[in-house]
C-alpha cells in the first residue's frame, strides 16, 4: 500500500470536491482506468490541488487504494463511501453520488446565507439614520436656528458617545468580525451554531428537514454500495449531521439490528425524551418501507428531495418575514429621522412668520 501524500494539506472545500467526484464518475463512465483518470483531475477539476491529484496517482499505480489517499483530505463519510464503492466495483455510481449530494448541501448553504439579508438591510438603514443624526441633522439645525431643540441635543449626545467610544467599538466590531470569519471556517463551530439554531422555533423545524435530508442522501449513498453493515453506515452518515441530531441516529444504530429499520426508526416505540420522536414523517416512512423492501438506499434517495423542498419552504417563509420586518424597520428609521428634519424646518418657518406678523 501507498503512503497517503496529502496528509498535512488543509480539508477539501466541498466544491473542490464536487468538481473532482463529477469529474471522476465522468471519466470512470467512460472507462478511463482509475489512475489515469484521478491524473487527469488537474485539467479536468480544480488546479489548486495539481500536486496532490498527481500523487494520489502514483499511489494509486503503487498499489494503494483511492480511499486510503483520500483519508484526511475529504471528510471521513465521504471516504468511507468511496472505500465501499471500491470493494463493491461501484466507484462510478457513488462518486457521481457524491456529487449530487455535495450539489444539494451547497443549495442549502446558499439559502441559510440569504437569512443573513434582513441583518444587512437593518443595518444599512442603522448606518445610514446615524449619518443623517451626526451630519445632516445638526447642519439643519444650525441653518434655521434651531440647536436647542430635542432632536439637535439627541445628536450632540450621540456625536459625544461617539467620540468617546467610537474607536473602541470600530476596533471591538473588526476584531469581533474577523475571529467570527476565521471560527466560520471551522465545521465544528458551523455545527455546534447549527445545533443552537435547529432548537429556536421558527427555523428550527425547517433547517432539521433540510440536515436530515442531506443525511438522507448520505445514507443512500453508503448502503448503495453494499460495503459496510447497516449500524456502520448509521454511524458514519451521522456525522453529516451537526451534533445536536446526531443522538437519535446513534441510538439507531445501537438498535436497529435487534429491532429492525422499522422498529429502530418507530418514534412510537421510543422513550419520551428520545430525539427520534422529532424525526420528519417523510424520514420515518422511508425507513418503514425499506423494512419491507430492502431497499432503503432507493427509499431515502426518494425521500431526501421532498425533505429539502419541505425545509426550504420553511425558511422562504422565514426569509420572506424577516425582510419584510427589516424593511418596515429600515424605512420606520429612515422615515422618522426625515420626519424631524421636516419638523425642524417647518418649526423654523412657523417662528419666522410670527415674528412677521
Amino acid at each position: 500500500m501507498g503512503l497517503n501524500p496529502i496528509k498535512t494539506v488543509r480539508p477539501a472545500s466541498g466544491h473542490e470536491i464536487e468538481e473532482a467526484a463529477g469529474a471522476l464518475a465522468e471519466q470512470l463512465e467512460a472507462g478511463v482506468p482509475l489512475a489515469a483518470a484521478v491524473a487527469n483531475l488537474p485539467r479536468l477539476a480544480s488546479r489548486r490541488h495539481a500536486d496532490q491529484w498527481g500523487a494520489i496517482a502514483e499511489g494509486l499505480r503503487a498499489g494503494s487504494s483511492l480511499a486510503a489517499q483520500l483519508s484526511g483530505w475529504w471528510p471521513a463519510p465521504l471516504v468511507a463511501a468511496v472505500e465501499a464503492g471500491e470493494h463493491a466495483g461501484r466507484l462510478p455510481e457513488v462518486c457521481r453520488r457524491i456529487r449530487e449530494r455535495l450539489v444539494q448541501g451547497r443549495r442549502i448553504t446558499r439559502m441559510a446565507w440569504r437569512l443573513a439579508y434582513p441583518a444587512g438591510i437593518v443595518a444599512a438603514a442603522c448606518a445610514s439614520g446615524l449619518l443623517i443624526l451626526l451630519w445632516v441633522i445638526p447642519r439643519i439645525a444650525r441653518g434655521v436656528g434651531a440647536t436647542d431643540s430635542g432632536i439637535a441635543q439627541l445628536s450632540g449626545e450621540v456625536h459625544a458617545l461617539l467620540l468617546q467610544w467610537g474607536w473602541p467599538a470600530a476596533a471591538g466590531l473588526v476584531v469581533g468580525g474577523l475571529w467570527l470569519a476565521g471560527r466560520l471556517r471551522d465545521p465544528a463551530f458551523r455545527g455546534e451554531l447549527v445545533g443552537l439554531v435547529v432548537g429556536w422555533p421558527l427555523v428550527g423545524p425547517g433547517l432539521r428537514q433540510l440536515h436530515f435530508g442531506l443525511w438522507a442522501y448520505q445514507l443512500a449513498l453508503l448502503h448503495a454500495t453494499g460495503g459496510f453493515e447497516l449500524p456502520r453506515m448509521l454511524r458514519l452518515s451521522a456525522e453529516t449531521l451537526p451534533p445536536a441530531l446526531r443522538a437519535g441516529v446513534e441510538r439507531m444504530a445501537g438498535e436497529v439490528e435487534r429491532l429492525g429499520l422499522e422498529g429502530a426508526a418507530d418514534p412510537e416505540r421510543t422513550a419520551p425524551d428520545d430525539p427520534r420522536r422529532a424525526w420528519p414523517f417523510y424520514l420515518v416512512h422511508a425507513f418503514a418501507l425499506a423494512h419491507q423492501t430492502g431497499r432503503l438506499d432507493r427509499h431515502l434517495t426518494e425521500v431526501a428531495p421532498r425533505l429539502i423542498e419541505g425545509g426550504t419552504r420553511i425558511v422562504e417563509r422565514l426569509f420572506a418575514g424577516l425582510q419584510l420586518v427589516a424593511m418596515l424597520f429600515a424605512a420606520g428609521l429612515v422615515g422618522l429621522l426625515f420626519l424631524a428634519i421636516y419638523a425642524l424646518q417647518f418649526g423654523a418657518l412657523g417662528q419666522a412668520m410670527g415674528r412677521g406678523t
